[in-house]
């Protein structure tokens, strides 16, 4: 058998969570407020919506806050 926890049971992010999305260009680094469109884990990638302007980038998930930003649509 296999023992989880709760915790581990569920995604690092899911659908709606704050995200700072940061947009890395040669030597410029910028970052935005974004939530989630679904559910992830550290490492994927997921398509996020830019609060600022309703953009949807994909980027990958860096940590719980933060992912990079690696294709726009």
């Amino acid at each position: 058998t296999l023992a989880l926890s709760d915790q581990a049971a569920s995604y690092d992010v899911t659908k709606g969570s704050a995200i700072s999305l940061i947009i890395q260009r040669r030597s410029a680094r910028i970052s935005a407020q974004g939530y989630a469109l679904g559910d992830a884990d550290i490492g994927e990638v997921l398509t996020f919506r830019v609060a600022s302007t309703g953009r949807v980038v994909k980027a990958r998930l860096e940590s719980a806050i933060s992912a990079q930003v690696v294709e726009m649509l």
